[in-house]
């Protein structure tokens, strides 16, 4: 399994028969949706129509930043949730 620490770092760990698949599954399931609502949020903030226009150049960077780092978590949870399926499919 693999476990985003940052946007850079990924730790993977072995996991199967250690701990409780039903119970990481609904859990990489809520992290996922909470990480999809927030995408929404920062999609509409970055692409609001006045924040090109109001917005300072260098908050412009770190808020296009933020997004960035969010989808990359999006697909962490969504690869994690996976694998944890898959393990599940095995046992």
């Amino acid at each position: 399994m693999a476990h985003a620490v940052s946007s850079d770092l990924t730790v993977f760990l072995h996991v199967k028969g250690n701990v409780d698949l039903d119970t990481e599954i609904s859990k990489a399931n809520k992290k996922l949706a909470k990480t999809k609502e927030s995408i929404q949020k920062q999609k509409k903030l970055v692409n609001g129509a006045d924040f090109k226009e109001k917005v300072a150049k260098e908050l412009q960077e770190v808020e296009e930043a933020k997004l960035r780092d969010l989808e990359s978590e999006e697909k962490t949870f969504a690869d994690t949730l996976k694998q944890f399926e898959d393990l599940k499919l095995e046992a």
